[in-house]
């Protein structure tokens, strides 16, 4: 069952601007993109401020993610920890054009908001484009496929070569 992440905030709304209120993730929140999954589930806070035609969250969150490695195809997990914000508008009281700014699930409907999207987007935000498994990764050989990084093929394959292809297009 997927957790709720919805929050309530009536309470929150009905006090001063500027007044602000703590509230915890709820327990097994998990996400997943593509290969990427997360390895335990996600914790963290979020600290939410009345800014009267809107709700300013401070996010403070932390995972371990499992990913492969786009060199030697090998899993591996990493600690992820982010601290971010995002804006959650009142639409009631919001302007039309920053309502029309305003994707739909950073409005506050029903007197809640929902921090699923602002954790995901974030994190898919902050992916690298090639997750290594470590920085010197050495990869899969290109011509036998053996793992370069437990031990070196015998291959006859010219590496200095095959790493420099267009070579001779600059004679």
């Amino acid at each position: 069952m997927k957790p709720n992440t919805k929050i309530k905030i009536a309470e929150l709304l009905a006090k001063p601007v500027g007044e602000s209120a703590d509230y915890k993730l709820p327990p097994n929140l998990d996400f997943e993109y593509g290969d990427i999954k997360t390895a335990v589930p996600i914790e963290g806070k979020i600290k939410l401020t009345n800014l009267g035609n809107r709700i300013f969250a401070d996010f403070s969150i932390k995972t371990r993610l499992n990913f492969v490695c786009s060199r030697c195809l090998k899993n591996f997990k990493k600690f992820v920890a982010l601290n971010f914000q995002q804006e959650y508008l009142r639409p009631e009281k919001a302007k039309k054009n920053e309502l029309a700014d305003t994707p739909s699930e950073f409005l506050i409907k029903n007197y809640e908001i929902d921090a699923q999207p602002a954790i995901f987007n974030e994190i898919v935000l902050n992916l690298p484009l090639k997750p290594l498994c470590k920085k010197n990764c050495k990869g899969l050989c290109q011509n036998c496929g053996m793992d370069l990084n437990k031990k070196k093929c015998k291959c006859k394959v010219n590496r200095e070569s095959s790493a420099n292809l267009f070579a001779n297009i600059r004679k």
